[in-house]
């Protein structure tokens, strides 16, 4: 199929503003999987509709021939409890301007109740289990719980309506899987081309230890840093890097005074949010990337890492054993053991050539499951069984 008769595909989900500044997985997914879809021969045109709350600035740029990114004002109240009308109401125009034949929606949550109520074939793409993690990041309050029903309601909805349902890891597909009243598949997250290149480094980041991702309860990062604080006895001159946006100011104010409070400010640094240059020196300059996080689908951290061909120390939980294979790309810890986290990382930070080995191990497996191109090309097939093409 050449590209004037090729497929028009709408994203729906968050698009980064700035080139090389993404925040979370889901804008690294996007911001990964639209340029390797729209340079498929059989694609026309691939149109990003990113929805940002506040005050942004309305605008359309084009990336490329065939790819394009939208940014519009979302709806600033009563999204959940109107299912954000008015963001659908704008979709649907899009949709039929540019007259595109699929939306695919990115997550269960807002971006997906969007897409399966177009009035055209619809993917959505699991990412994240958004009612577990709304219940893990609730306070209690009358006004969360109403907030978690909402959003359960809506992740039950999305999971019905959608045409194909793509998982990115057995855990979730099973976490959902009878929810889903259309047909599911799954693949993969893809990773930029960038972490794969061949210029990292893996004997100048000797015992330096690197986390990256939100700076959230959920990711029990006060259990690293204690856990860290364990090991230092054993490792001379151990650093642990903390990459992230603060998405929770009140738990970096508590992550701070823990720091202060064991005497760690020399050795701990928290850089918030970084571009994709500093994070890609970082990973490249760490022995082993950690995620010690009590609820997880998929980590797109941990797949970077793997690209650049590095171990990882992980929690035992969600879709994480499916992307780490213990003992051989790294190794897995049960979630809040701290013990076993510092004899792990205690046990790469003594030993370079098996840190080495185990991101060679990692590198080979990440090439043959996270490549941008072959994530394309299956998610290419996925529109053509929703659309019947």
């Amino acid at each position: 199929m050449n590209a004037q008769s090729g497929l028009k595909i709408l994203l729906i989900g968050p698009y980064p503003r700035q080139s090389g500044k993404i925040v979370g997985g889901v804008e690294a997914v996007i911001s990964t999987l639209a340029p390797s879809l729209a340079a498929e021969r059989e694609v026309a045109e691939v149109i990003v509709l990113c929805f940002a709350r506040g005050p942004i600035k309305v605008e359309r740029r084009g990336l490329s021939s065939k790819l394009k990114v939208i940014y519009a004002r979302g709806q600033n109240r009563l999204e959940l409890p109107t299912r954000a009308i008015l963001d659908v109401l704008y979709a649907r125009r899009i949709a039929r301007e540019l007259n595109v034949h699929i939306v695919h929606g990115q997550g269960i949550g807002i971006q997906g109740d969007i897409a399966t109520r177009m009035g055209r074939p619809s993917v959505v793409t699991v990412h994240g289990l958004t009612h577990n993690e709304a219940r893990l990041q609730s306070r209690g309050g009358l006004i969360d719980r109403y907030r978690i029903r909402l959003i359960e309601t809506m992740a039950k909805r999305v999971l019905a309506c959608a045409q194909m349902v793509i998982s990115t890891s057995a855990y979730d597909m099973k976490a959902v899987g009878n929810l889903i009243r259309g047909q599911r598949v799954y693949i993969p997250n893809p990773v930029s081309s960038e972490f794969f290149e061949r210029n990292w480094n893996n004997n100048n980041g000797y015992r330096k230890i690197l986390f990256v991702g939100s700076i959230l309860p959920r990711k029990n990062i006060e259990g690293i840093i204690r856990a860290f604080e364990a090991a230092r006895s054993m490792l001379d001159n151990a650093q642990l890097t903390l990459i992230g946006p603060t998405l929770d100011p009140l738990y970096a104010s508590q992550l701070q005074e823990l720091v202060g409070r064991l005497k760690l400010g020399d050795s701990i640094e928290f850089l918030g949010h970084v571009d994709n240059t500093m994070l890609l020196d970082r990973m490249r300059a760490c022995s082993v990337l950690v995620l010690f996080s009590r609820e997880e689908t998929s980590p797109m951290v941990i797949a970077q890492a793997m690209a650049i061909g590095k171990p990882v120390v992980a929690s035992n939980v969600g879709g994480i054993p499916e992307m780490i294979q213990d003992g051989y790309t790294g190794f897995l810890v049960k979630s809040g053991d701290e013990e076993a986290l510092r004899i792990r990382l205690v046990e790469l930070m003594q030993s370079p050539d098996l840190c080495y080995r185990m991101g060679q191990n990692a590198r080979e497996v990440a090439t043959s499951r996270f490549a941008p191109a072959i994530i394309a090309k299956k998610t290419i097939e996925v529109y053509r069984r929703a659309i019947n093409r």
